[in-house]
């Protein structure tokens, strides 16, 4: 994934939007999204939260996930408020 084309759309869409754009697992736009959001370069294993904190300020964790040997991993990837930043750790079911 290329977290700086990810930063670089998101800031795009904070701008005209004032905030950041959410994608559901499936790389799919989230459904409560009304604008337009330029999906393409974003993965499809990938989802992409926005946070809000108290002060107004907003920020977004980019969570990626893969499957290796029947286990699932997950790697966050933030800026901003609000945000996680983690390298791969097992999804324990």
């Amino acid at each position: 994934m290329d977290f700086q084309s990810i930063l670089t759309k998101q800031e795009a869409f904070k701008v005209k939007h004032g905030r950041y754009f959410q994608v559901i697992k499936g790389g799919k736009k989230n459904t409560k999204e009304k604008e337009t959001v330029d999906m393409q370069g974003i993965p499809n294993d990938i989802e992409i939260h926005e946070h809000k904190c108290p002060d107004g300020s907003v920020g977004f964790t980019v969570y990626e996930t893969k499957t290796e040997n029947g286990k699932e991993y997950r790697k966050a990837t933030g800026s901003g408020c609000g945000s996680n930043t983690s390298d791969w750790f097992e999804i324990k079911q």
